[in-house]
């Protein structure tokens, strides 16, 4: 496991080309999707993480990854060793992720619709 702290573009790409899974840590219990969640589901990694709410309901919704309760590292470790040990789940892990990358995340795919919707919450406060 390496926790590498602030990377720039080309350091990112390095990494993510390396690794088997990507980790959102945080030592509260929050619910927020981090910007992280996009970038490894980009390189169609599995997602090990310790939020909660949409992040952690995709995870176990769509098989892309673990989630472990804030600071519980004998379960973070737990997470870990089973991406790392079980490289036919680690490979569904990945496929899930890039599917589910391409529908939620994929600017080319969700923007014409986003792009809409906020032109029909434009139009509804124009009208009023």
């Amino acid at each position: 496991v390496t926790f590498t702290g602030y990377l720039n573009e080309a350091e990112i790409n390095f990494w993510l080309g390396k690794s088997k899974a990507g980790v959102c840590p945080t030592p509260l219990a929050i619910d927020i999707l981090p910007n992280k969640t996009g970038t490894y589901l980009s390189a169609n990694l599995p997602v090990i993480s310790s939020f909660q709410g949409d992040l952690k309901a995709m995870i176990e919704k769509e098989n892309i990854g673990f989630y472990y309760p804030p600071n519980d590292v004998d379960d973070f470790v737990k997470c870990v060793e089973k991406i790392s040990g079980d490289e036919p789940l680690c490979r569904q892990m990945s496929e899930n992720s890039k599917k589910v990358f391409h529908n939620l995340f994929d600017a080319d795919i969700i923007y014409s619709g986003y792009a809409k919707h906020i032109e029909t919450i434009a139009a509804t406060l124009k009208a009023k």
